[in-house]
């Protein structure tokens, strides 16, 4: 099983697996980026120019359901 190294907001550590990446991909109405998907650096961009984040997963809800799914 591949797993995703991520830094949580608090600097804590946490590994989410390809598995639960798909899993919740298959539950969204919108959209789940991953980093090396084409459109990730579009997707990252904020309106200020000065943070640059590299977010592990962007999803992009398309309702309250998907935000849920990704919160939790």
């Amino acid at each position: 099983m591949t797993t995703l190294a991520t830094t949580e907001l608090n600097g804590g550590k946490a590994a989410i697996s390809t598995e639960e990446i798909n899993v919740l991909q298959s539950k969204l109405n919108g959209s789940l980026i991953r980093a090396g998907d084409a459109n990730y650096d579009e997707a990252r961009q904020i309106w200020n120019g000065m943070f640059d984040k590299r977010p592990a997963i962007i999803v992009r809800c398309a309702n309250a359901t998907d935000a849920i799914n990704a919160v939790r």
